[in-house]
């Protein structure tokens, strides 16, 4: 149980972080009042920032990242065992 808390915590500080490297930053003081306004975008400098939902992300970047994170966890799951159908087929050739 433990190990589910610290994955979720994790998840929650990389989202931040990449939500936070965009033009628009992101609010995680919210909605905490600083100087009267509870929005309040924690960023890098704007030279520094990337846009998001451009041509690129939406037809490449999206796609093999969801294609990755399905991949690696059908063989997380696969590795615990929890798809004694799957045995026969290596997801993971390097281990």
């Amino acid at each position: 149980a433990a190990a589910c808390g610290v994955a979720v915590g994790l998840g929650c500080i990389a989202h931040y972080l990449g939500d936070a490297i965009t033009e628009q930053g992101c609010p995680i003081l919210w909605p905490i009042p600083l100087g009267g306004k509870t929005w309040y975008p924690v960023a890098p400098p704007k030279i520094m920032r990337m846009k998001t939902g451009g041509k690129v992300e939406l037809s490449i970047v999206g796609p093999l990242v969801t294609l990755l994170s399905v991949w690696l966890g059908v063989a997380a799951l696969q590795h615990t065992g929890a798809l004694p159908f799957m045995s026969d087929i290596n997801l993971l050739p390097w281990t």
